[in-house]
């Protein structure tokens, strides 16, 4: 019988053999490399990728997420784009710092609150060894 708790819940014991097949082998899959700025809806639940990015300054030092509470980080890009990081307080790198340097981020894109947020998998999906940049600044002077 249908389980609406699963995502494929709505589809009928008896339908399952005909709407669901097992495929030989395993592909991996690849994120879509995109730039902050060109994030739109179309994009939220699919697994993207970031290259040139870095945690924003004030976060240097700091865990992907606080002990007490699932929390946001912040990446910014070369152009100064941001995008909030959100990080599980269960997740098994939770308490690893983030990574100091810039280079690339992938995750799964969501949206909550009016805003975009990246749900990274496992910390191995950063690989952020290169030097540091400076943000370029908007035209009102901001980061």
């Amino acid at each position: 019988s249908a389980n609406p708790v699963y995502q494929n819940g709505f589809i009928p014991q008896d339908e399952i053999p005909v709407r669901l097949r097992k495929r030989e082998g395993i592909e991996a899959v690849r994120p879509d490399t995109l730039r902050i700025a060109e994030l739109e809806a179309v994009h939220v639940g699919c697994f993207i990728a970031f290259e040139n990015v870095q945690f924003v300054d004030g976060e240097l030092g700091s865990a992907w997420c606080d002990s007490d509470a699932d929390s946001d980080r912040h990446l910014v890009d070369e152009r100064g784009d941001t995008l909030l990081v959100r990080t599980s307080r269960y997740a098994r790198f939770a308490t690893r710092p983030l990574p100091a340097g810039s280079g690339y981020l992938e995750g799964i894109l969501g949206w909550f609150n009016k805003s975009y947020q990246l749900r990274v998998i496992d910390a191995r999906n950063a690989v952020m060894d290169s030097p540091r940049f400076i943000p370029c600044m908007d035209s009102d002077g901001n980061d």
